[in-house]
């Protein structure tokens, strides 16, 4: 097995790039033998990720937090189609990681420890398609209110995990809802929504327990949106998001499907696994248990 490990310099603000010696020790420590790549552009990463994963017998190690996963992933996808894929590792590095809690990867050294163990686990990957192009995400896809904040939060990065919370709190001052129209598997949902999240994992942002039963290798992907809302309301929900007792406001919606279609009145901007790109309508399936990860 050829093991690859490929370092996303600018996860989590830049804090992975500046411990790639500690990194380094760490694998050495923990006997593990690989070649560290670091990229200098995320078209470099995602050129690396299929130069390094050309071949079954390969793995690539991705260090980095879940968008730089994701690139990896969706990079590895497009170049091999339906064929099989390298084996991938996940050593978490950025701000949320939330697809490395679902794998049990809180702990760097138990994430470095899996790339010596030979242990699998397949998983479930979304696909989308927005305007004829063909993406994918392993976490979660948002829509409305959650891709607003985004939008908000990126004009504060300098700021970090703060952004975050200028822009919940922005957008709730300058709450929107959208009319969107979804088709789950046959089944029809209209309303006025504040946002939509389509969830692989249970959490996104980390620590938000989004989809409390969601499973990344059952098949189907969680469907979560609130309807409408006033601004007190939201607000009083939003910290339950962290236990996952939202759902207990009547305006929180769950469904579980294969094959979701969205559509609304407004293009409104999609948000795969953090990253915005591509806008309704558009539709999403699930690859079941497309990608295997050490584990």
């Amino acid at each position: 097995m050829a093991l690859s490990v490929i370092v996303n310099p600018s996860a989590h603000g830049g804090l992975a790039g500046r411990q790639i010696s500690k990194l380094k020790a760490r694998l050495s420590n923990a006997g593990v033998d690989a070649e560290i790549h670091v990229p200098q552009s995320r078209d470099h990463l995602c050129r690396l990720a299929v130069q390094l994963g050309g071949s079954l017998d390969d793995t690539v190690a991705i260090v980095g937090g879940d968008g730089t996963n994701m690139a990896i992933v969706d990079a590895l996808l497009q170049h091999h189609g339906s064929d099989p894929l390298p084996t991938l590792a996940l050593i978490p590095a950025g701000r949320g990681n939330s697809l490395a809690k679902d794998l049990d990867f809180t702990d760097v050294d138990r994430a470095i420890a899996a790339l010596s163990n030979g242990r699998t686990r397949d998983i479930d990957v979304a696909r989308f398609v927005s305007d004829g192009v063909t993406g994918h995400f392993l976490n979660c896809m948002g829509m409305g209110f959650v891709t607003e904040v985004d939008q908000t939060a990126s004009r504060f990065q300098r700021l970090g995990d703060l952004s975050y919370i200028i822009g919940v709190f922005h957008r709730t001052l300058r709450l929107r809802h959208h009319k969107f129209h979804l088709d789950v598997d046959g089944q029809i949902v209209e309303d006025q929504m504040c946002f939509i999240e389509i969830m692989n994992s249970r959490k996104t942002g980390g620590e938000m327990l989004m989809a409390p039963e969601a499973r990344i290798d059952d098949g189907l992907l969680d469907i979560v949106w609130v309807s409408r809302v006033n601004r007190r309301n939201l607000m009083k929900t939003f910290p339950k998001i962290f236990k996952g007792t939202h759902g207990s406001n009547p305006a929180v919606h769950f469904l579980r499907g294969k094959r979701i279609t969205i559509t609304s009145l407004e293009h409104q901007i999609l948000l795969p696994d953090g990253d915005q790109l591509g806008a309704t309508p558009v539709t999403i399936d699930v690859l079941p248990r497309r990608v295997r990860y050490l584990w």
